[in-house]
């Protein structure tokens, strides 16, 4: 009894992981391209509010589909967790993929070049500094040395 148990737990367990991503969603790498895609979203801390950073290596991302042309900016190494705005409406964190406040992004743009502007915060969107190790934040468009286009990797 304990072994059947034990297989519908895993069972269910595998659906769940599967349903956590779409079938055409493949993990890929939001990079800047003012810089030439060397620098991309990455989280060096997976915790609730930490930073989201400019990274060499990025994060691997799925952007997953809300509807409308939103998406939330999810972590493949903890679906749990997406990008967002945070609460001081300038960095960029991350918070719980929970349709909660922040993680809602809506993209701008077509075939390369998009911009993914904050629901929360319209007219704000993710920007970069194009310098390694510096925490995106939420930014107008245009803002003078910021970078707000992104391809997809």
């Amino acid at each position: 009894m304990k072994q059947r148990i034990a297989l519908v737990v895993l069972a269910a367990s595998a659906l769940a992981l599967m349903a956590a991503v779409p079938a055409n969603a493949a993990p890929s790498h939001l990079c800047e391209t003012a810089v030439n895609n060397t620098l991309c979203v990455g989280a060096p801390n997976l915790a609730v509010d930490s930073p989201v950073l400019e990274t060499a290596s990025g994060r691997d991302l799925v952007l997953f589909p809300e509807g409308n042309n939103q998406f939330e900016i999810k972590l493949v190494a903890d679906q749990s967790e997406c990008v967002a705005g945070a609460n001081n409406q300038t960095d960029v964190v991350l918070h719980h993929c929970n349709g909660g406040l922040g993680t809602f992004w809506i993209k701008h743009g077509e075939i390369t070049n998009f911009k993914y502007e904050s629901r929360r915060f319209p007219g704000k969107y993710l920007a970069g500094r194009g310098t390694q190790g510096t925490q995106y934040q939420l930014k107008s468009d245009p803002t003078p040395g910021w970078n707000l286009a992104f391809s997809i990797s």
